[in-house]
């Protein structure tokens, strides 16, 4: 009897140790991040002599810097995944490899005649021997295997079986693919049950396209486009559990041609369209913000061919790189967002019946009810100010007279760590009699409750 006493408590101890050493996955960690060039994630703005390790550290050591804490590097060889993996150790960001073509990334079709046949007798063994290696990383958060693939049934089985064989390897790590089309997302989570579902959306355009493609151009279709494809992303991600990442747009794309710049494009994003872009995922209900890009590979526009500048541009009178107005204000923004990551990954949307909003008075003005599971769904109201242009004061009228919350409930501001007074459950009004002013494409989350909730909310998020 001693003796297995002894052996349980021995299991008990090394099951403890194991779930104390394993990093986070993607459902326990709020990724902030960008995607970038894992071969050289600077290219053509690295200060001149940089090797590509020195570009890679670099950029680890700026991205933490500016409060980022993921890094998401694509056309990655092999061979710099363990610089990568030590760098963002180092400087604590987590990082998503997604390799260039077979067998670290999975080529279909016409790309890859015998693509099949070639997935299972030589990406197979590949996967189980490159997982197995980095198993034991801290600093990886998950492997990307594809992105934007069709929706296609083979391509959706073929990465099934490759995501359980490497789920068998490293339970650590889940493979995970970055969809550019939520059909495909929707079809893959029919036949498996991916850890995380990443989407790349870009909705800002200068122009119709070429031979007037629709492309949503207009503010009211870029908004439209963003937050429906935001809310559909939500949807298929939450019926197998997994969190949905929007990646977003953070470069113009400019076409030239002899020297002339085209119409069609991608235009820049405003500051106030960086806030938009993260605050309408968060209202979505998404646990995971993305941008693309980084940095470009040219200094500067070709002749002919396109040109990205991304959150890094090239500083011709220093010589070196500097961070874009995009990027500092995404800097600020990820900033005032990190201390709320554990409660924005407890916070899902709630049912009808949670409401606390009867209806929002200003037309800019965006609220609806979350619920957090660990706090017994104690209710949290997330408020969105949609205009992009100008600051809105908030005005909702709240449910006490329907029923839909007790007439003496309490409101918390969870960002400014204080109590809001209500006046008439109308509008909120703080306790100095100045209204709640939401800045432009910007938001916060309010907790409804009683002295209990700000409580416990209290202990386990301050």
């Amino acid at each position: 009897m001693r003796m297995y006493l002894t052996i349980v408590l021995i299991l008990l101890m090394s099951g403890a140790v194991l779930a104390e050493e394993r990093p986070p996955g993607p459902k326990e960690f709020f990724p902030f991040g960008v995607y970038l060039g894992g071969n050289g994630p600077m290219r053509a703005v690295a200060i001149e002599g940089m090797t590509i390790e020195d570009q890679i550290e670099w950029t680890c050591a700026d991205l933490a810097k500016q409060h980022f804490n993921c890094v998401w590097p694509n056309n990655l060889s092999p061979k710099y995944l363990p610089v990568w993996l030590e760098a963002a150790e180092r400087h604590g960001l987590r990082v998503i490899p997604q390799g260039g073509g077979m067998p670290m990334y999975l080529l279909y079709g016409k790309r890859w005649p015998g693509w099949q046949q070639y997935v299972e007798t030589k990406m197979k063994p590949w996967w189980h021997d490159f997982a197995s290696e980095y198993r034991d990383s801290k600093a990886l958060l998950a492997y990307s295997v594809v992105e934007e693939i069709p929706p296609d049934p083979e391509i959706c089985d073929a990465i099934a079986s490759l995501t359980k064989l490497v789920a068998e390897v490293d339970p650590n790590h889940p493979m995970i693919v970055l969809h550019n089309k939520l059909g495909a997302a929707q079809l893959c989570t029919d036949r498996y049950r991916p850890a995380a579902i990443g989407h790349d959306l870009y909705p800002f355009f200068k122009k119709p396209g070429p031979d007037d493609y629709p492309n949503p151009w207009t503010r009211q279709a870029s908004h439209s486009c963003y937050e429906m494809r935001c809310d559909r992303l939500y949807e298929i991600a939450e019926r197998v559990g997994a969190p949905g990442w929007i990646m977003g747009q953070a470069m113009q794309i400019d076409h030239y041609k002899d020297g002339k710049l085209l119409e069609s494009g991608y235009r820049r994003p405003t500051r106030n369209e960086m806030h938009y872009q993260v605050w309408a995922g968060l209202f979505s209900g998404l646990r995971g913000v993305f941008f693309y890009l980084y940095a470009d590979g040219r200094k500067e526009a070709p002749e002919n061919g396109s040109f990205s500048p991304g959150l890094l541009v090239w500083d011709e009178d220093e010589q070196r790189p500097v961070a874009s107005e995009i990027y500092q204000e995404l800097a600020q923004i990820a900033a005032r967002l990190e201390p709320l990551y554990p409660l924005l990954l407890d916070m899902r949307r709630g049912k009808l019946t949670d409401e606390v909003v009867v209806w929002e008075w200003n037309e800019h003005i965006r609220a609806r009810t979350f619920v957090n599971r660990r706090m017994r769904n104690a209710k949290y109201l997330m408020i969105f100010n949609d205009d992009v242009e100008r600051e809105h004061a908030v005005r909702l009228d709240l449910g006490p007279w329907h029923g839909y919350l007790p007439g003496d409930s309490k409101f918390y501001d969870v960002f400014q760590r204080r109590p809001i007074k209500i006046k008439d459950h109308n509008y909120f009004v703080f306790e100095d009699d100045e209204p709640l002013v939401i800045a432009p494409g910007d938001g916060t989350i309010v907790l409804v409750g009683d002295d209990d909730d700000i409580a416990r909310h209290k202990q386990r998020y301050e």
